[in-house]
């Protein structure tokens, strides 16, 4: 689980490289093909969905409990807007999350505030906001708390982006009763198009 996000990352900046090197060669033989080409600009609204996988536990008071490893997938939506080479935006998610060992489809909902810096057709970011967790099923009651991570866009288009995003969530007093707290880590691969 934890070689997840390190193969990713390392894809993700080798095609990043590779990208920057296909730029480079366009504009030494096409020397017009610059200043507003494709890949350099990330303003606007988008749309993907995304799909990964993650390890929860759960903690109370002094106790801790290995919930083990559940699959995450669901659709975004969200606007940026750069202030030079800085990135700043509102992203809302929706998503499904479903442990190995049961066939329940919990639900999570997170509002989250994006900072980023634009480096051409590569954006790496930062991401913190609230998360709902909406179980499946009466016996536990839906749960708020934090979410934060970090993530990477690569521009493969002017409107087709793939990412990768790592998260962790912090909920509280879940199911109701205090002191029992949810931690989960969420590690997903996002396909992304702006319009």
């Amino acid at each position: 689980m934890k070689r997840i996000p390190i193969i990713a990352a390392v894809l993700l900046l080798s095609s990043a490289a590779f990208a920057e090197d296909s730029t480079v060669n366009t504009s030494s033989s096409a020397p017009e093909a610059t200043g507003s080409g494709m890949g350099r600009d990330w303003k606007g609204f988008y749309a993907g969905v995304q799909s990964g996988a993650g390890k929860a536990s759960l903690t109370e008071y002094d106790h801790r409990e290995d919930l083990g490893d559940f699959l995450g997938y669901g659709v975004h939506f969200g606007r940026l807007v750069d202030h030079g080479r800085l990135l700043a935006g509102v992203e809302i998610d929706a998503g499904l999350i479903r442990r190995d060992t049961d066939e329940a489809r919990h639900k999570l909902l997170r509002f989250k505030t994006v900072f980023g810096v634009d480096l051409g057709r590569f954006a790496p970011y930062g991401v913190f906001g609230s998360a709902n967790f909406i179980p499946d099923g009466p016996e536990l009651s839906p749960t708020a708390g934090l979410v934060y991570g970090l993530g990477a866009n690569l521009q493969v288009t002017d409107r087709l982006t793939l990412g990768i995003e790592h998260t962790r969530h912090d909920l509280g007093d879940v199911g109701g009763y205090p002191g029992t707290d949810l931690h989960a880590v969420l590690t997903q691969f996002r396909v992304g198009f702006r319009f």
